[in-house]
């Protein structure tokens, strides 16, 4: 079996059709009967379809969820925003712990890693997971880490994990941009 549902002409319409996955399927949906985020997500999404920002469903997660610790981890690159959803998580009545992903301070150098600019310090997001564990967030949000660094934080992040930024610097944080505009489209080679 080969998933390859980005070729469908109807995805998720005839999905009953396929066959695809049956098993993992039905191992899911006996998940999703215990699971409370699950349901509680759902919840959210039509509740405020159109409604709320995903900052605001953030928050409203958390509420519905009884999570009152939350660790935002940051790219130092995307400071002001991580300031702003801490404040804005704050003013909700959570408690709120943040991690920079410069934390500790060192040096490239000590990994022969490229430098933007000399005394260039490595991102430490296996750091930043390990700290906001020894806090015990009830969720992380994620703020504009590397691609790869939150995969590495995803993977050491023993609270669910959630995106509020997703880092782009070339599209102003907004990949999706490179997949919906032409002009970006033609350069990928996808038009």
């Amino acid at each position: 079996m080969r998933p390859r549902c980005h070729e469908c002409p109807e995805p998720g319409e005839r999905c009953s059709e396929c066959g695809l996955g049956r098993e993992e399927v039905r191992e899911a949906l006996e998940e999703y009967e215990r699971s409370e985020l699950f349901r509680r997500s759902s919840e959210i999404e039509a509740d405020g379809y159109m409604e709320w920002t995903r900052v605001e469903e953030i928050a409203e997660l958390c509420e519905r969820m009884g999570w009152e610790r939350v660790g935002v981890a940051f790219c130092v690159g995307l400071w002001e925003e991580a300031r702003a959803l801490c404040k804005f998580l704050e003013n909700k009545g959570l408690e709120v712990y943040s991690v920079c992903c410069k934390v500790g301070g060192v040096p490239k150098e000590e990994f022969d890693l490229p430098e933007l600019e000399p005394g260039d310090v490595i991102c430490n997001p296996v750091a930043q997971a390990r700290i906001l564990n020894r806090v015990g967030t009830d969720l992380n949000v994620l703020v504009g880490l590397c691609v790869g660094h939150d995969a590495l934080f995803i993977r050491e992040s023993e609270a669910p994990v959630t995106v509020a930024v997703v880092k782009d610097r070339r599209l102003g944080h907004c990949p999706a941009l490179a997949l919906t505009n032409r002009y970006y489209r033609r350069r990928l080679g996808l038009d």
